[in-house]
């Protein structure tokens, strides 16, 4: 039913509804045509973006930068999410040969060609500042996040597309847009739960006293590093996990169901007995590929080390493990061999068995298809 602009107000206020409700409409019509601009402005900036950086690289150093960024994040993103985040990542973080960020290096080339409304929210994305935040308060159609580190509050639209969930308590590390008197998130984010974003504060503080960066500064360069972090689920102590390796598990990807797997005492123990007193590149080398190879055995069925013979592994290099990636660098498989095979032979010491040789003889046959 259409109401005349001279009528009663139907809301009861005793004004006329073009004094009245009308004008509400029109405001609240308004602000969605800007928002709906906003999104299709942001869209629009993003995909031209993406194609510079197509343009720019070639394919083995966008694969060399997405391994790079998948191991120092220690692969904690699932598959599906990774891509996504390593766009973010060379959008706003990673540094290229000529010392810019992808942002920065798209508009030096382009800022000319823009419009002033895309060179004006591309200079705005050049200025934001990774922030961990937590959301304390959800009000009308905002959920006030504060940031961990400095205590600002920041009023996100609460819209289903763009936070998940919005339950307080949950938080993530991102970069926040502002939008007439609210925010937005621009680009990847996981919300995660208060105990994750509070080992994040810590990380931050242990980066801070070993680099004497800034909080900013830690921010801005280890992002890759607080995400691992925040993705990892805590393991709390039970008989047979001790509190001391509780880290280490966690590197390693082990959560709460997985960490007393047959196969988690061996892995662990092989873990600490290569890496101690070892140079970060080392760690890391042992680190990523026992982190696959404890994401290939949740895969399968065995219970033990008895039910892994040579047509188990077959399935899961062949199948699985090519799963993991869509390819891979030389030192990336040389890396992989290279500690595989140190460690089925520690299986074949210990359990009386001979699979290392098959077996990493099996991973090589894999090269051609795997390697970038």
């Amino acid at each position: 039913m259409e109401i005349n602009r001279n009528e009663p107000c139907p809301c009861g206020s005793g004004k006329k509804y073009k004094k009245c409700c009308l004008q509400k409409q029109n405001v609240v019509q308004l602000n969605e045509v800007k928002e709906e601009r906003f999104f299709q402005q942001k869209h629009r900036l993003v995909n031209m973006l993406d194609v510079f950086i197509q343009q720019k690289l070639i394919y083995n150093e966008v694969t060399e930068i997405e391994n790079h960024f998948n191991q120092r994040s220690e692969r904690k993103i699932e598959k599906q999410y990774r891509r996504p985040y390593v766009s973010f990542y060379i959008y706003f973080f990673h540094k290229f040969k000529n010392g810019l960020r992808g942002v920065e290096w798209f508009y030096q080339e382009n800022h000319s060609k823009l419009t002033a409304a895309e060179k004006s929210m591309l200079e705005t994305w050049i200025k934001l500042q990774l922030k961990l935040v937590q959301a304390i308060e959800v009000k009308d159609n905002v959920v006030i996040f504060e940031d961990l580190l400095t205590k600002d509050h920041y009023p996100v639209r609460h819209n289903k597309e763009i936070i998940s969930e919005s339950l307080p308590g949950y938080g993530t590390l991102g970069l926040l847009e502002q939008f007439e008197q609210t925010y937005y998130f621009n680009g990847a984010r996981v919300l995660v739960g208060s105990q994750q974003l509070n080992n994040v504060v810590k990380k931050i503080a242990e980066i801070e006293q070993q680099t004497k960066l800034s909080k900013k500064e830690v921010l801005a360069n280890y992002f890759p590093e607080l995400l691992a972090v925040s993705l990892t689920k805590q393991i709390h102590s039970s008989p047979s996990v001790n509190s001391e390796d509780i880290p280490l598990l966690e590197q390693l990807g082990f959560t709460l169901e997985t960490a007393n797997k047959f196969y988690t005492a061996d892995i662990l123990e092989f873990y600490k007995e290569k890496t101690l007193g070892k140079s970060d590149s080392t760690v890391r080398k042992y680190r990523t590929t026992l982190y696959d190879l404890r994401e290939l055995l949740e895969r399968a069925t065995s219970t033990s080390w008895d039910q892994c013979d040579y047509s188990l592994w077959k399935n899961l290099i062949s199948s699985n493990y090519t799963d993991l990636f869509e390819t891979m660098s030389k030192t990336q498989m040389k890396d992989f061999t290279s500690v595989f095979q140190a460690f089925m032979k520690k299986l074949d010491e210990q359990y009386e068995t001979k699979l290392a040789k098959d077996v990493v003889a099996l991973i090589k046959q894999l090269e051609p298809a795997t390697i970038c």
